[in-house]
């Protein structure tokens, strides 16, 4: 009998055994016809000769489950491919093929110990394994699906940062063809460095993002071949398409792709270098997290990490200084060790391993590799506030006419003052070339070859809590006392902690109560404010700068992180 959509019941809408009921709810997968509630129930499953046929819901026709009932009585019907009067019986797994009594009497009679196995058997592992086949190849669409959507994502946050980049520099150029030539040449050099670092790349990705597709497009057109297989109602489109069974997947490894962040921060107009003038491309850096430490402090205030592998923390609420060895997933104090007592506002590494620790007191503390608390310098009516040492072994402190953090009068001395090994001043940072007050409270320094850059506290000290009672700003100055820039942040309220400078000369600034890292450029402006509690890290306080630019976070909440600088 022809066969007979469930579409065609409907439109015909009378039920092929009555042929009076309109209401067709039933399919006979035997007889390939539409009934009705009645006929179904009262007729045809009484038949005895029917008893065996299968009957679905309408609403399951040309569903999954038709497609495997009407396979299933196909299998029962399937010709012998040589014996072509004769239905297969049994499934030869030696010869792989479906074979009917006769062939089994004639064919196999001399042929011993061949491996039969019945038609349902052999049906339901082919399928099991086209089935198989299907879902491990939707898996692998997936998969290509969502390193083309990852790649996409990259090439569009790639161009997008490349032409806002190409924009910004563009615009400036057009602003400046008044210029020297040297300006339109410095241009056109940071455009073609530019197009140097992200061609290659968006190469790379688009190459990439076309062997994916390629890749992906592939299973697709396979994964069609096999629904057609699965959606037939013809056993034998299952044994043909399972012989033919591409059982190979395209290689899912993928060149690994970054993006590098690039970021063009214009310049100052003024007579600068060219790179100030007109601005640069900088590497917006990222933070990776390497180990996280716990301490046994309540607040680490200060942390020296130390080339030994060893490391000085020290703790300003508990008035405490500690030296540890940094193991794989701990920091444990250093056996021999003892723990000393004193008030610790900052410190800093000599080259010889000693400790100078500055206690908000008129002396200057030295505290030895051999374990002894010295005297290293009185400043006479005056306490000491950050300090710093720099490459050439030169000391910078700030003071100020008392420890407590107020906002200075005209009499009051808060300032910068530098220093040989042997405590002789050499210069002193209190005034700009305006005559204007330089800093308020000095509490963090440091250098590199061409400027001091000093975390300025702001506001009144609170002993117990004080780090939620004052705000600050970053001051810079050069050498010669000249101011250079003052950073505020953007944040409501801008806590800095502590700073330091990486060895391409990028600032970065611990933000405490914003729980960020501030990483500016040479000038001062912000290249990336990096909130990092994301990386578990909380009220990111004291750091500390090593070899290759490993960072060094004490926190507030008495944990110490490692960190990774990644461009």
């Amino acid at each position: 009998m022809a066969n007979v959509s469930a579409e065609d019941a409907q439109t015909n809408s009378v039920c092929q055994f009555c042929k009076e009921s309109f209401e067709i709810k039933w399919k006979c997968i035997n007889c390939n016809l539409f009934l009705c509630k009645l006929c179904n129930s009262r007729i045809h499953s009484n038949i005895a000769l029917l008893k065996d046929h299968i009957a679905i819901n309408l609403e399951d026709c040309g569903s999954e489950y038709d497609f495997e009932i009407s396979r299933k009585l196909d299998l029962t019907k399937q010709s012998c491919s040589i014996h072509s009067e004769e239905k297969c019986v049994l499934y030869c797994n030696d010869c792989d093929r479906s074979v009917c009594s006769d062939c089994v009497i004639q064919d196999h009679k001399n042929q011993d110990y061949h491996d039969f196995c019945k038609m349902n058997h052999i049906y339901d592992k082919k399928l099991k394994m086209i089935k198989d086949m299907k879902q491990e190849i939707k898996s692998g669409i997936l998969f290509f699906q969502r390193e083309e959507e990852n790649l996409e994502q990259v090439l569009s946050d790639g161009n997008k940062q490349y032409t806002e980049n190409r924009e910004k520099i563009i615009e400036i150029k057009e602003k400046t063809i008044e210029f020297k030539d040297n300006v339109v040449k410095y241009a056109d050099g940071l455009l073609s460095d530019l197009d140097e670092e992200w061609k290659p790349t968006e190469d790379i990705i688009k190459k990439e993002l076309d062997s994916v597709k390629q890749r992906k497009d592939g299973l697709k057109e396979r994964n069609s071949q096999l629904d057609q297989s699965l959606e037939s109602h013809y056993a034998i489109d299952i044994f043909v398409t399972s012989n033919c069974l591409d059982k190979s997947m395209p290689d899912k490894t993928l060149e690994p792709i970054e993006l590098n962040q690039r970021k063009f921060i214009p310049g100052k107009y003024s007579y600068q270098p060219i790179s100030v003038l007109f601005g640069s491309v900088f590497k917006v850096p990222d933070f990776q997290l390497v180990q996280s430490y716990q301490t046994n402090l309540d607040v680490c205030s200060n942390f020296i990490k130390c080339e030994d592998n060893t490391a000085y923390i020290g703790s300003f609420g508990r008035k405490f200084l500690q030296k540890v060895t940094i193991e794989k997933d701990r920091m444990k104090q250093e056996h021999g060790e003892k723990e000393v007592k004193l008030p610790l506002l900052d410190m800093t590494l000599m080259d010889n391993g000693d400790i100078l620790i500055s206690s908000m007191e008129q002396d200057l503390k030295l505290y030895t590799k051999d374990g002894e608390m010295k005297t290293y310098k009185t400043f006479s009516s005056l306490y000491t506030l950050g300090i710093h040492i720099d490459k050439q072994s030169e000391i910078f402190v700030g003071l100020g006419e008392s420890g407590d953090m107020t906002n200075p009068s005209e009499d009051s001395i808060r300032k910068v003052v530098q220093i040989n090994k042997k405590g002789i001043q050499l210069h002193t940072y209190e005034y700009g070339t305006d005559n204007k007050r330089l800093f308020t409270w000095p509490a963090r320094i440091c250098t590199n070859n061409k400027f001091i850059f000093v975390v300025d506290y702001i506001g009144v000290l609170d002993y117990l809590s004080y780090i939620w009672h004052r705000s600050g700003r970053v001051v810079v100055i050069d050498k010669g006392g000249q101011l250079q820039w003052i950073y505020n942040s953007s944040f409501e309220k801008f806590h800095p902690s502590d700073i330091a400078v990486t060895s391409t000369d990028m600032v970065i600034v611990t933000d405490s109560t914003n729980h960020a890292l501030h990483v500016l450029s040479p000038t001062g402006d912000l290249i990336v404010c990096k909130v990092v509690t994301d990386l578990g890290i909380y009220q990111p306080y004291s750091l500390s700068i090593c070899k290759d630019d490993e960072i060094w976070i004490a926190t507030w909440n008495s944990k110490i992180h490692a960190l990774k600088l990644r461009y």
